[in-house]
């Protein structure tokens, strides 16, 4: 675990959260911002007395606002929620967050549209199941190692 005070976040080495309703699933840097995003970006923490990096996968909570965060398996792109549309990615990463719990601690902060977040209803466990996939009741939810660039 990595706390650090002054963004008000706290890093857990963690593979799988609870979400309940609307969710949102887009790249963390276009919802986790400024200083917070670096914060997070140079975060230390370990499991299993082995150091992680951002680049696998952990549950921010940022005030007070849970986060699923893992890499994607290519990098920057264009990925696929299954059955739910498109989403886009610049910083390598992906997460799912409750959109109304996102929307009451940043009032601030617009929801990332036009291709770069996709919405949809989950209720019960989300896991980072390998580099870049998302697994939401026993079906993968997101497979960012299925991306072909030629698709694009």
């Amino acid at each position: 675990m990595h706390i650090n005070a002054n963004s008000q976040m706290i890093v857990y080495a963690m593979q799988e959260a609870e979400f309940q309703g609307e969710c949102l699933v887009t790249d963390p840097c276009y919802l986790i911002r400024d200083n917070a995003w670096s914060d997070l970006c140079n975060a230390e923490f370990s499991r299993e007395g082995r150091q992680l990096e951002l680049s696998e996968q952990c549950v921010v909570l940022y005030r007070g606002v849970k986060f699923l965060i893992s890499s994607t398996a290519w990098g920057d792109g264009s990925y696929s929620v299954i059955g739910a549309g498109q989403f886009g990615v610049d910083s390598g990463s992906m997460c799912i967050v409750e959109l109304a719990s996102f929307t009451n601690a940043f009032p601030e902060h617009d929801i990332p549209e036009n291709g770069l977040s996709t919405q949809l209803e989950l209720n019960g466990k989300v896991r980072v199941v390998g580099m870049g996939k998302f697994e939401y009741e026993g079906s993968i939810l997101v497979d960012t190692s299925a991306y072909d660039e030629e698709e694009e």
